[in-house]
């Protein structure tokens, strides 16, 4: 059998682009562009290291050592393990915060989702002025979300602290 030959293709020789003045200029735009989100995402990710993460930090190293007044200036403690916690956790009064709250927290949540599943549930039915009865539930939530209030009342907002004899606090145990 024989061969039949076909003639060889060249492959197409690559040329570099030219260079458009005006592709420069795009190029090097969206160079500073590049250059000035990072210049204003730098401070962000620094305040939030230095305001956030270095505190964690340095207060998880505490908790494993034997920290006092005399060495906390020093920076360097003796290594206590988990020592520290296994003090704490045997108290009574952390017992039962860790009790109280955990009991709170898992109520809390159940109440929540009862309430917010039949209010789901019954804004998904059909009846007159369903739309309004939405927007009458979600207007309340979205003010609070964009804290719309006066000065004044932001300022008193900040000002009160619970009461020794609120129920929450005789509930938490923090009395």
């Amino acid at each position: 059998m024989a061969r039949i030959a076909t003639p060889t293709r060249r492959a197409p020789v690559r040329r570099a682009p030219r260079r458009d003045p005006a592709t420069a200029e795009v190029s090097r735009a969206s160079a500073w562009t590049r250059y000035a989100r990072l210049a204003f995402l730098i401070p962000a990710v620094l305040y939030v290291l230095f305001a956030f993460v270095v505190p964690i930090v340095y207060n998880l190293i505490l908790s494993f050592e034997q920290t006092s007044p005399a060495t906390i200036s020093s920076l360097f403690a003796p290594f206590a393990g988990l020592s520290n916690y296994k003090a704490t956790l045997v108290q009574p009064v952390t017992q039962s915060a860790i009790a109280r709250t955990f009991i709170f927290t898992a109520g809390s949540l159940i109440f929540q989702f009862i309430i917010g599943f039949s209010l789901a549930l019954l804004f998904n039915l059909r009846f007159p002025f369903r739309r309004v009865a939405r927007s009458l539930i979600i207007i309340p939530w979205l003010l609070r979300a964009l804290d719309v209030h006066s000065p004044e009342a932001h300022a008193a907002e900040n000002r009160t602290t619970p009461p020794a004899d609120a129920p929450a606090t005789k509930v938490l145990g923090h009395e």
